[in-house]
């Protein structure tokens, strides 16, 4: 398993910039379908859908938009036992997402591929998708300036998640629906007035 990742971040870093999304989805699926051969899913098993939402809660639904130690500290212990726990490379996924899009020279192509992957595994796993995947969705599909169907991304997101903060903020900065975009403005400044995205997107 420590070798195939090895090789999955090897693939990335020397391919990163030549890739189209295609090109990267096939790349990465290939690898992840050997590290799931070795490590099948499990759907009952919740440690990663439980680790994404802990993630979702703090960071984003959070007024701080800062992880907990006790979390961090738990995500770091999977990605170290990651042999031994299900799903795992959904786990792998994320950080390659987190990578991607702090690193100075982010790639879109590589953002896309990864969402991609995300909406399906996870979807073919659990049945549903976390709200931070869907999250991730809006964000990929804005990086790409695809803003319409961002916008309908979260309103379809967010009758499956109604109360998520970022999936309400950018439905409200993509709609063109005026009264829409009160409703949502007032929503959020009355019941979130703290939180570190209404503050940085809704306040002057």
């Amino acid at each position: 398993m420590k070798n195939l990742l090895i090789a999955l971040a090897t693939l990335l870093s020397l391919q990163a910039y030549s890739q189209t999304t295609d090109e990267f989805y096939d790349n990465l699926k290939r690898e992840l379908e050997v590290i799931k051969a070795l490590n099948p899913p499990d759907g009952k098993d919740k440690q990663v859908w439980d680790a994404l939402e802990s993630i979702n809660q703090e960071v984003l639904q959070g007024d701080s938009g800062e992880i907990t130690e006790e979390t961090a500290s738990k995500l770091g212990g999977m990605m170290q036992e990651y042999a031994k726990i299900k799903n795992a490379h959904l786990l792998i996924l994320f950080q390659f997402y987190q990578a991607n899009v702090s690193d100075n020279e982010y790639n879109a192509n590589l953002q896309s591929a990864i969402c991609k992957l995300m909406l399906e595994d996870t979807k073919a796993i659990y049945g549903t998708v976390p709200c931070l995947v869907l999250i991730y969705e809006c964000e990929t599909l804005m990086s790409i300036d695809k803003n319409t169907e961002a916008a309908e991304q979260a309103k379809k997101a967010l009758k499956e998640y109604p109360e998520s903060i970022p999936l309400q903020i950018y439905r409200h900065n993509l709609t063109t629906d005026e009264k829409e975009k009160k409703e949502l403005h007032d929503k959020l400044l009355k019941e979130h007035p703290n939180h570190w995205m209404v503050n940085r997107f809704l306040k002057p």
